[in-house]
């Protein structure tokens, strides 16, 4: 999950375990009016006026320190949030 500006896009998810294919529509129809930032230990927590709630974190792929890190960036949406899905294949 990533934010984008005023792009349209899907998301399309293939679940291993239950065989079936899915896919989120992300569109203009979920406008936002405000956005609020609190940090919490490692993640930034972004809560926005349409009910949107993402949790980000910024990590490293190692336990070692080096010169040249690897880093990963991890993007969360709150499950409780109503995007538009559709069922592929089962």
């Amino acid at each position: 999950m990533f934010l984008s500006g005023n792009k349209n896009f899907y998301k399309v998810i293939f679940d291993e375990r239950q065989n079936h294919l899915r896919v989120q529509t992300f569109n203009t129809s979920f406008p936002v009016e405000s956005v609020y930032a609190e940090n919490k230990q490692n993640y930034v927590n972004l809560s926005f006026s349409n009910g949107w709630n993402i949790s980000m974190r910024l990590h490293t792929a190692s336990s070692r320190i080096t010169s040249s890190p690897s880093l990963k960036f991890d993007t969360q949406l709150d499950e409780s949030v109503g995007i538009p899905e559709e069922l592929l294949l089962t």
